[in-house]
């Protein structure tokens, strides 16, 4: 399904690919391949509907959904990465802080971010525990 978006939308695009594809450099997915139309169709869904946050080399990518147990919405990241020149900023945290009240906006009764780069692990942590969030699993990997 092609998305068709506005000039500035486009903009969005080329530049939340860019900092997509230093996550896949720069991180554990670097060993997988990258089918970039696929990325750019995410991004473009997400931009039309879903919640795009994007500054100064930090993104996030979320969503909202219906739990398997249907009744309520969740939201939840697809992806939160901030380029190395940019961390230290306060970015995500803004970025989480926005993903947070847009959940809230749209009907989300539990809100979560997960973080399986395997990149600044112990500061993520802070980042959602300093944000109210509280630990409720964990993401292994073979």
């Amino acid at each position: 399904m092609t998305v068709q978006l506005s000039t500035q939308q486009q903009q969005l695009l080329k530049d939340c690919f860019d900092v997509v594809m230093d996550m896949h450099a720069n991180t554990q997915y670097k060993n997988y391949k990258v089918d970039e139309k696929d990325i750019l169709q995410m991004i473009a869904n997400h931009i039309v509907g879903g919640f795009v946050h994007l500054k100064e080399g930090c993104l996030l990518i979320g969503k909202t959904y219906t739990p398997w147990f249907g009744g309520c919405k969740f939201a939840s990241d697809v992806l939160l990465y901030t380029k190395k020149e940019s961390r230290g900023k306060g970015l995500a945290k803004e970025a989480v802080k926005e993903f947070m009240r847009w959940s809230e906006s749209n009907g989300a009764v539990s809100i979560t971010i997960g973080q399986s780069t395997g990149v600044n692990e112990k500061e993520f942590n802070g980042l959602a525990e300093g944000l109210g969030m509280k630990r409720i699993g964990a993401v292994y990997n073979v």
